[in-house]
């Protein structure tokens, strides 16, 4: 956000000197809802007592959020093979995105043979399977036959014709960390369930992945708001110029 402050209220008013953000905040609040009997000082000041009463708790550094929950596939030794991963996303505004491996699992054996990876979003009524692939190595048990690949002429790779989204990948490539492989990938096919389109376009809903949290695996659920419009739609409330790039 761009280092300003909001001298006045909607009307002329004087606002006192508070942060931008918390300025915008208690502004767009204050315009819609307060009376003329409460001061913004005092809105600001009861804003504060309330914000200050959510305790926090300090926790151990490791990442404490949402992971996507993902079957990477691989040919290896000409058999699909499957490993369940969380670590994975976009990294730029391409077709583009990383999985991280351990060095020595079956999988990322496979990805390096090929130069291919696949991307699979499994549904709810996959987790048993999809956990069994985090927990158990191709290197000990076959797991070709666990679900039904299938392929693209694009890439070497098994997509899994049972996970509502597939995404294949093309290897451009990898870095290693500690005992880890980050392995970006260029994403060359996309497969979705035809049941789960809207208006030709994946709903998420109707895909309904998984995601993962420590110790849980979750849906979906519902639509909390839309990208892209909530956002502008709550800037409009706050009837202040300037807002182009406070971010």
């Amino acid at each position: 956000m761009n280092e300003q402050t909001i001298n006045h209220l909607p009307g002329g008013s004087p606002c006192p000197a508070v942060s931008p953000q918390l300025s915008l905040d208690i502004v767009a609040v204050y315009s819609k809802n307060c009376s003329k009997d409460i001061s913004i000082s005092q809105w600001h000041n009861k804003k504060m007592r309330e914000v200050l009463k959510l305790e926090k708790v300090k926790m151990p550094n490791r990442p404490a959020m949402l992971f996507p929950t993902i079957l990477v596939g691989a040919d290896v030794n000409g058999r699909p093979n499957y490993c369940t991963v969380g670590a994975c996303g976009v990294v730029n505004l391409e077709p583009m995105l990383y999985v991280s491996l351990k060095e020595t699992h079956y999988t990322t054996t496979g990805i390096k043979e090929n130069g291919c990876f696949s991307v699979n979003l499994p549904s709810p009524d996959l987790a048993e399977k999809t956990d069994f692939c985090g927990v158990v190595s191709g290197k000990i048990t076959d797991k070709s036959e666990l679900f039904t690949p299938f392929y693209d002429e694009s890439g070497k790779a098994p997509m899994i014709r049972e996970c509502p989204i597939n995404m294949l990948c093309r290897v451009t490539q990898t870095i290693t960390l500690s005992d880890f492989v980050m392995v970006l990938g260029e994403i060359v096919a996309v497969y979705a369930d035809k049941k789960g389109l809207t208006a030709g376009q994946i709903d998420p809903v109707k895909m309904n992945p998984m995601v993962m949290m420590y110790p849980s695996y979750f849906e979906l659920g519902k639509v909390a708001g839309t990208v892209f419009k909530d956002g502008n739609e709550y800037k409009k409330t706050l009837d202040i110029g300037q807002l182009n790039n406070w971010q």
